[in-house]
């Protein structure tokens, strides 16, 4: 993973961080699991402090690529959490999607989804409980 992120994303200043002293402290740790290594990919990763570029393990990529494959839908928007509120807020919605014809703007807050609050939900958790199979409201 590290040499992934070292060759097409790091530049020389990484943040003003000092990326392979990282690296070293990652590599260091001795992992008794999948699932720890894991989480230890996802930290390395959020540490690049990018909202778009993320770890999924192959669980969560084959997920992924399941929901992207035709087979179900969203609604059509692009969501953040707050940093400061960890509120899921809409970035922006699709122009042409159900969110962007509903009247849904960007810095519109998502309260519940089918009943569930989403304070603190982490944004994959949403999307998955927003999607439906296509052309249902579901």
């Amino acid at each position: 993973m590290w040499q992934i992120l070292d060759k097409n994303y790091v530049d020389v200043s990484f943040n003003h961080q000092d990326w392979q002293a990282i690296r070293q402290q990652y590599l260091s740790r001795s992992y008794s699991s999948k699932k720890e290594a894991y989480g230890a990919i996802e930290e390395m990763v959020a540490k690049l402090g990018d909202r778009y570029t993320e770890f999924f393990d192959p669980q969560e990529f084959k997920a992924l690529n399941n929901d992207i494959s035709g087979n179900l839908s969203g609604v059509g928007l692009e969501l953040a959490q707050n940093e400061k509120t960890k509120a899921l807020t809409v970035v922006a919605p699709i122009q042409g999607t159900p969110a962007f014809k509903a009247g849904i703007l960007p810095d519109d807050v998502i309260v519940q989804i089918n009943g569930q609050k989403t304070q603190g939900m982490k944004i994959d958790d949403a999307v998955k409980r927003i999607l439906g199979p296509v052309g249902t409201n579901r």
